[in-house]
């Protein structure tokens, strides 16, 4: 190692008297040293697969404008859903989509495996209308269209622009018989 001195003069003094001294440094100027560190990173066996679901306000209130555009709400909302379709597609690899319109009823699909252009096709389908009924579309949800396909992570996306009508609680699900509890225990096994 390389050692380099420094040698400091300095003076102290307390007022009434002063004192000269010097201090000598010495600096080590090593090298740094490293060994080669090698990361393979790459993919797993093969592509990763995400379930994505889907649960859409479509009662009346969808169908306003939205200020400055053309575009009703159902239509902006149904456009930022395609988005995160291809994009999911694009950046995960397999995505499976369930999409569940709600108001007074529900229009769900089947789950789109691997199919996101029969996804965006059956949004295209939502039409607006009726009152805003959340437990309808828990409902939906928890029934399901068909079994949750095997993947390596779930998400569920929830769009309404409003409250519940009042006859929509979340305390309805399951005929009224603590829907709450069914609600958290199907979100706690499948998303």
């Amino acid at each position: 190692p390389d050692s380099v001195p420094d040698t400091i003069t300095y003076t102290v003094s307390d007022g009434a008297s002063t004192s000269d001294s010097t201090l000598t440094l010495n600096i080590v100027d090593d090298s740094p040293t490293g060994a080669l560190i090698e990361e393979v990173l790459g993919s797993s066996s093969g592509p990763n697969t995400v379930n994505l679901i889907f649960v859409l306000d479509t009662s009346g209130s969808m169908s306003a404008t939205v200020e400055n555009t053309d575009l009703t709400r159902l239509q902006v909302a149904v456009n930022a859903i395609k988005e995160v379709i291809t994009e999911a597609d694009n950046s995960i690899g397999n995505v499976n989509v369930q999409i569940v319109g709600f108001a007074s009823s529900t229009n769900e699909s089947a789950w789109f495996e691997d199919n996101i252009y029969e996804a965006k096709s059956f949004l295209d389908t939502l039409t607006t209308g009726g009152a805003t009924e959340y437990d309808a579309a828990l409902q939906a949800v928890i029934d399901g269209g068909g079994a949750v396909p095997t993947a390596d992570k779930t998400i569920m996306y929830f769009i309404s622009d409003g409250v519940p009508s009042d006859s929509g609680s979340v305390d309805d699900l399951n005929g009224g018989v603590d829907g709450v509890a069914a609600w958290e225990a199907y979100a706690r096994d499948n998303i």
